[in-house]
């Protein structure tokens, strides 16, 4: 109910607002409107997941070379 709110007043609100108005995860707001979207059940794909991959290694790369510092 809270999602089809939002959903239908998304012109003159921010999503963003209206999800923590009404006491919704922003993320769980778009998971919702992904489903109901979609007519088979979320499954990621396998590039997802190599994608994850070789962001992982990218931020490995950019960690070592500055010297493992932070900030």
């Amino acid at each position: 109910m809270k999602c089809a709110w939002t959903e239908k007043h998304k012109k003159y609100w921010p999503i963003s607002l209206a999800c923590d108005v009404l006491g919704v995860n922003t993320s769980g707001f778009f998971e919702n409107m992904r489903r109901r979207g979609a007519e088979q059940p979320f499954r990621p794909s396998v590039n997802k997941r190599v994608s994850s991959e070789a962001l992982l290694a990218r931020i490995r790369a950019i960690h070592s070379k500055v010297k493992q510092e932070y900030g």
